[in-house]
């Protein structure tokens, strides 16, 4: 009979390993006359079976980071209209790494706690991108026109200069 006291507290793999030692004991005790060496054997299989046993690991956590960032991801608060390239790529590396583990049951908790972290890193590490926005121009277009046709004769020399100056900034902006 197998053993299923506790089971969803460890990993499936060091539990069946803990479970196959029971059952290696009970055909050893199941013999009719088993030698001390056997049952010495089997009790010291089991108790190590037993050291071995891991716990799962808690993905709570991780499992709230990732759907928060997948639903950021799906509804467009996160995009490659906001965010760079590179920096987008990093992210859903690490979400689809967060996924495998999420879906191993022999995770550990180190290897939880540590893609948690990237995850974290990975979103803090967004880059946004430079929005270029359309300038109105026209203001400035209608202000270079109507400077641009003062007489500089009628300008001391130091206004005229500054006039000059200011004129061929804003064509640099206009152009």
């Amino acid at each position: 009979e197998e053993l299923t006291y506790g089971k969803e507290d460890y990993t499936s793999t060091s539990y069946n390993e803990l479970n196959n030692l029971v059952e290696e004991a009970r055909l050893v005790l199941a013999k009719e006359n088993p030698s001390q060496v056997e049952v010495d054997l089997a009790l010291r299989n089991i108790n190590e079976g037993l050291k071995n046993l891991q716990r799962k690991a808690n993905k709570d956590q991780l499992i709230k980071l990732y759907d928060s960032l997948n639903k950021s991801l799906a509804n467009g608060e996160i995009s490659l209209d906001k965010y760079s390239e590179e920096s987008m790529n990093a992210l859903t590396e690490i979400l689809a790494k967060a996924k495998e583990l999420i879906e191993n049951e022999d995770a550990s908790q180190e290897e939880v706690d540590s893609i948690y972290e990237k995850l974290i890193e990975a979103h803090k590490n967004l880059e946004e991108k430079e929005i270029l926005q359309e300038v109105d121009k026209e203001k400035l277009n209608l202000l270079y026109e109507e400077a641009n046709s003062i007489d500089r004769n009628t300008l001391t020399l130091s206004s005229a200069k500054a006039l000059e100056e200011a004129l061929n900034n804003a064509y640099e902006v206009l152009s």
